[in-house]
């Protein structure tokens, strides 16, 4: 078991106990610590599927922190418990809420001296390499001048930057992170090349062009598939949607180095469990967010005409 795991595990069991001991027996007439809440809130969001005692926590502690802050008086207090409640930190970038919290730390009066400014000199010189990073994207992208070669292509790189950053967090997989991009960057040109050229004729000749780069092959041929069922009018399924699409969300180990080994990589090349579901959450989110923003432009698009 990692030492990350072991973190995690030990968390639940002191929420556990801290829900069975300290809250549950008091039923909806508690009136306990705000902070144990919150601390308990942040604990109950590392459950899992069928973790009923966890799910009791979390609504126990929602309910009562929505309450609690509208009536403190203690400022930083509030900041927290509506920072907590708005991005839980299970479900935030280590490094962007570390921002936050420093903020926090400092206007605490008790806060440690020493400790707060250790915090801000670690989160200045990551910072420092992050900058550096997106630098050295930022002038290969400016290199392809894609932009101007295919103004269709999405010129959003600081955004995908953020994404990887929330991947590879880890300031030793500097090397993934921008591999990765370069990676992605393609990938996403070639999606946007499939929505932006609706002439399956000429689809067809860019699939077989482009067979030759196997990893991003492998995701133009699930969108040449995509675009094969609209040319035919053929609706898949979901479940035959569902399988095609996850090639285009596949987990991805450039430049991890030694920390993979072939163990590793035989183990996720055969599609266990976790990692076609955490495939496939991401491919659904971002389908959902690409259905809303369709909805949205169509809208836009048929107003006027509406309103003739």
């Amino acid at each position: 078991m990692e030492a990350s795991d072991s973190v995690i595990v030990i968390v639940i069991v002191i929420a556990h106990v801290l829900w069975k001991i300290f809250i549950q027996p008091f039923g909806d007439t508690i009136s306990s610590p705000t902070l144990l809440n919150k601390h308990l809130y942040e604990a109950a969001h590392l459950r899992v599927y069928g973790e009923e005692i966890l799910e009791e926590a979390l609504t126990f502690t929602t309910t009562h922190l929505v309450s609690m802050v509208l009536n403190l008086s203690n400022n930083w207090l509030k900041v927290q418990i509506t920072e907590a409640l708005s991005h839980p930190i299970r479900k935030t970038v280590p490094r962007v809420v570390a921002r936050k919290y420093i903020y926090i730390y400092e206007n605490i009066e008790a806060h440690d001296d020493l400790l707060l400014k250790f915090a801000k000199l670690d989160f200045n010189m990551l910072q420092k390499l992050h900058q550096r990073e997106l630098s050295d994207l930022t002038s290969w992208w400016k290199d392809l001048d894609l932009i101007n070669k295919l103004p269709y292509v999405r010129d959003k790189l600081v955004e995908s930057y953020f994404w990887m950053f929330g991947v590879y967090f880890d300031p030793r997989y500097s090397r993934a992170r921008k591999m990765q991009i370069k990676v992605f960057k393609m990938i996403s040109t070639n999606d946007d090349t499939f929505d932006a050229y609706p002439i399956y004729d000429e689809l067809v000749l860019f699939t077989n062009a482009i067979q030759s780069f196997y990893r991003i092959s492998s995701s133009v041929r699930a969108y040449f598939k995509e675009a094969k069922w609209l040319n035919a009018g053929y609706n898949p399924k979901g479940e035959e949607y569902n399988k095609n699409a996850l090639v285009t969300a596949a987990l991805s180990l450039v430049g991890m180095e030694e920390v993979i080994t072939k163990d590793i990589f035989e183990w996720i090349t055969s599609e266990p469990s976790i990692v076609r579901a955490s495939s496939t959450i991401p491919r659904l989110m971002d389908d959902i967010i690409d259905h809303e923003l369709s909805t949205i432009t169509y809208h836009l698009l048929i107003s006027p005409q509406d309103n003739s």
